[in-house]
Parts: C-alpha cells; structure tokens; sequence
C-alpha cells in the first residue's frame, strides 16, 4: 500500500500467512493468488506444472519468500520503464496459464541478469543466514542510488 501522505510503502498482509519454527528453512504451502510478484524459483516451479494439474498444488516457501516480493514490487513502483514492461506482459492474451507464468518468469530472469541494482539485490537476499532480514536488506538497498531518492 502507498502511503503518499508520509511518503512510504506498507507492506500488509492478504490473508496468506505461516508462522516458520525456528528450525524450518522452508514450509510446503498451497500455491494461492497471484503469483506474477513471486521469486524466480516459484515462477519456474508453475510454470513447468502440467496444464492439467489440480488447484491444490504445494510449494516449499522459502522464509525469505517475502522479501523477493517486496523487492519486486518496490522495483515495479519505482521504475516507470519496468512497470510498463511488467503490465504489457500481465495484459497480454496467451493461450494458457503457464505461458503467461513463462513469460513473466522470463521478464524477472531478463532483469536479473542486464540490472545490476537488482542482480545485487536479488544476491543479498539469496545470502542471509539470520533472523535479521530486514535489517540487512535495508542496509543493501541504501547502497544503490535508486533507493536513495
């Protein structure tokens, strides 16, 4: 959510939460909602699903999920020429589901691979080992100047 009052993104919740033990790395959950913002690892896993498969497939989540997400959509919000690239793929008219899902799993693989800011970014949440995510990716995202507007 955009809070243009004070300047800030908030990030809420849609109904979709877990709770990870301590010693849970990842946690098989339902795949639910839209997944278009998702990491490149759940983008990959649905979009190789066999087109006549059940609605009650699983996926080991991964408890920095979130933040892959949360990059995705900061990185749509604050680059015009990414949104439109993003919405032109999540308007276009393909024959099925897991076209679309290749598709948009191309656009997040393509990013990675020609922007650095999010290469880097992508790689710092690939590397935490602590509980302290957010933290640390705070601090990596005050390393790049897009963030430092």
């Amino acid at each position: 959510m955009c809070d243009f009052n004070n300047q800030q993104i908030k990030l809420i919740d849609f109904g979709f939460a877990t709770i990870f033990e301590n010693n849970e790395i990842t946690k098989p959950l339902p795949i639910r909602g839209a997944i278009s913002l998702g990491n490149l690892k759940l983008l990959k896993f649905c979009s190789e699903l066999p087109l006549d498969s059940s609605s009650d497939i699983h996926y080991e989540y991964e408890r920095t999920f979130d933040l892959y997400c949360a990059l995705n959509v900061i990185i749509i919000m604050t680059d015009r020429y990414i949104n439109d690239q993003f919405c032109a793929i999540e308007q276009k008219q393909l024959p099925t589901y897991q076209n679309k899902i290749l598709n948009i799993y191309h656009f997040w693989l393509n990013l990675k691979e020609k922007n650095i800011v999010y290469s880097k970014l992508l790689e710092s949440i690939d590397n935490l080992k602590e509980t302290s995510y957010f933290d640390i990716i705070i601090n990596d995202l005050g390393k790049f100047p897009i963030f430092n507007n």
